[in-house]
């Protein structure tokens, strides 16, 4: 493969005296070291196809990744990048999604208890008892639950 690209223009005049500017692409030879040059049109073909191409001593080489195949693979891994990033994102939507069905479902417990305690039902798991006077209750009946109960 050639260790060294460097793009050089030459403008000429033709016999009729009209000017026009010709690419050419200066290359290092990988096995000799020498250097040579071919015109922007082969270089833009070479680099696609990844045909041979040869120094002035003989020496053939050629680019072996062709802009195709580097192109192929930069879409590759763009489309690789795509689908993992969606991926976390319909991860993170899932996880925020579970996250608001548990806040609120404990919103619906402290609803409820709030709501049997303003009707006067014992919050205690598994009483049923209501009564006109339920802070006395608890606090004669169910001591032990006011240091369990969250605070709203």
């Amino acid at each position: 493969m050639a260790s060294m690209t460097k793009k050089l223009w030459i403008t000429s005049t033709q016999s009729n005296g009209a000017k026009y500017q010709d690419g050419f692409v200066m290359e290092m030879c990988c096995s000799c070291g020498v250097v040579f040059a071919m015109t922007d049109g082969m270089h833009k073909q070479r680099k696609s196809d990844g045909a041979m191409f040869y120094c002035t001593n003989g020496h053939g080489q050629h680019y072996t990744e062709t802009d195709a195949v580097r192109l192929r693979k930069l879409r590759e891994d763009s489309e690789r990048d795509k689908a993992r990033l969606r991926n976390q994102l319909d991860g993170a939507l899932d996880d925020a999604q579970h996250q608001r069905r548990i806040a609120s479902a404990a919103k619906g417990q402290l609803t409820k208890a709030r709501n049997r305690a303003a009707a006067g039902v014992c919050p205690s798991p598994g009483c049923k008892r209501s009564f006109h006077s339920l802070a006395e209750h608890v606090r004669s009946e169910h001591p032990d639950l006011l240091d369990t109960l969250p605070d709203a």
